[in-house]
């Protein structure tokens, strides 16, 4: 079909045509031709066939020149096409690697789950198995350190005490501990801090985290005691630790009778005897404050604790001394195990909680479960007022920068109750 720019030439090729046939008809009506009506006629068809071939010769360059730059573009168009093709290619082998990797770290997280289950697991088995047996021989199951066969560090290879030493009672009175004597050389330098546990629903500080650090000039001394080069030293800090808990117990319980104090202590004390006697005898001069101070311990250290610790957790659980895990796992915890250890604080991180609408699976279940038992839940690292909010519907007990930082207190404090306890 032929279209706007088209007919004008068309017209044109036409009207020479009829020209022509106008010159032939004429000279046949007349019957008289002459030279000039046939140059005339031939003329005319040759400027047609002359305006034809133009039109058609300019159209045909066209076309050539369009199918030139097509083919040009469908080049380029292969050619981005493997160009394409290359990048899929190699885009599916990086999916490809990512899947094994992926799958690999799947794997290999199950294997740690599975080994957490199993430490855990053996864990609860040994806390079932230390608690159960002095209920077999249905004797006291009060033990004193004083029973204890070595006179220092007791390591996890050795022997536990034979049953004729677990019979023995404990002391009636244990001997009291001078509370301003020997005061170590690292006492200046103590840091000591406190961090309120606040009730979320009478926004009430319930208790106080202990927190402690040394100066940079004694910074040395318990990097040793943590890297067990002077075992001795540890268990040392944590009973003046102790002393200065009892001392800040003193003060804070003029204000209420039932604030605590969680201090932690390490791993190593657990199994030194008199360390512990020390602990137990301070809190036996003033059983009313004594009984604010919370053991806490983190869950990560407990399930590698030696059985010579064990048995110094379940010293002083016998004692009636309240303790406390700190960074805790919900999943594979065996709270009646705590329950006979006399946990009576366990303290999760606000992170694995989660926050409305998504909270962690099983948090709500465990939180109730514990309270059955008289265990309380601390969610620590509470960092908004949204989240403490939305925590009052599974938790009572809450700390962290929401609430307030961890506060120095003053040297001159302790100082005071020192000489109130000395007089």
């Amino acid at each position: 079909m032929l279209n706007g720019r088209e007919l004008p030439w068309m017209l044109m090729v036409a009207l020479c045509a009829a020209v022509a046939m106008g010159i032939a008809a004429y000279a046949l009506g007349s019957r008289t031709i002459n030279g000039l009506q046939i140059s005339g006629a031939l003329v005319s068809l040759a400027i047609g066939q002359i305006i034809l071939f133009a039109r058609v010769s300019a159209r045909n360059a066209k076309m050539e020149l369009d199918m030139r730059r097509l083919a040009v573009e469908t080049t380029n168009l292969m050619r981005e096409t493997r160009d394409e093709r290359h990048v899929a290619a190699d885009l599916a082998a990086q999916v490809s690697v990512m899947r094994s990797e992926n799958q690999a770290f799947i794997n290999s997280l199950s294997i740690g789950m599975n080994d957490m289950r199993q430490s855990h697991s053996q864990l609860a088995d040994s806390m079932r198995m230390l608690m159960s047996r002095p209920m077999e021989r249905r004797v006291p199951v009060a033990v004193h350190p004083q029973q204890w066969r070595e006179p220092r560090l007791v390591s996890s290879q050795q022997s536990l005490p034979s049953p004729q030493m677990r019979e023995l009672p404990l002391p009636p009175n244990p001997e009291p501990v001078p509370v301003a004597a020997n005061v170590p050389a690292f006492a200046q330098d103590l840091v000591i801090s406190l961090e309120p546990v606040v009730d979320l629903f009478s926004s009430q500080t319930a208790h106080y985290r202990l927190h402690h650090s040394l100066s940079s000039s004694t910074a040395e001394l318990m990097e040793q005691a943590r890297n067990g080069d002077e075992p001795d030293r540890r268990p040392t800090i944590d009973i003046y630790i102790v002393r200065e808990a009892m001392g800040l117990l003193r003060r804070l319980r003029r204000r209420d009778n039932k604030l605590g104090i969680i201090m932690p202590i390490g791993a190593a004390t657990l199994s030194v005897h008199e360390a512990l006697q020390d602990l137990v005898a301070l809190r036996a001069q003033e059983p009313e404050i004594g009984g604010g101070l919370i053991i806490d311990l983190p869950h990560a250290v407990l399930a590698s604790l030696p059985e010579s610790a064990l048995e110094g957790l379940a010293y002083l659980a016998r004692s009636g001394v309240e303790l406390s895990l700190s960074n805790a796992s919900v999943s594979g915890l065996d709270l009646g195990s705590l329950d006979k250890l006399n946990v009576r604080f366990v303290g999760v991180s606000s992170a694995s909680v989660g926050a409305e609408p998504k909270l962690s699976k099983g948090i709500a279940g465990f939180v109730q479960a514990a309270r059955s038992l008289g265990i309380q839940v601390i969610v620590a690292g509470v960092t908004s007022a949204e989240q403490a909010t939305q925590l009052m519907r599974i938790a009572r007990l809450a700390s962290g920068p929401a609430f307030a930082e961890p506060r120095r207190v003053r040297r001159e404090v302790v100082q005071e109750e020192y000489s109130a306890a000395a007089e």
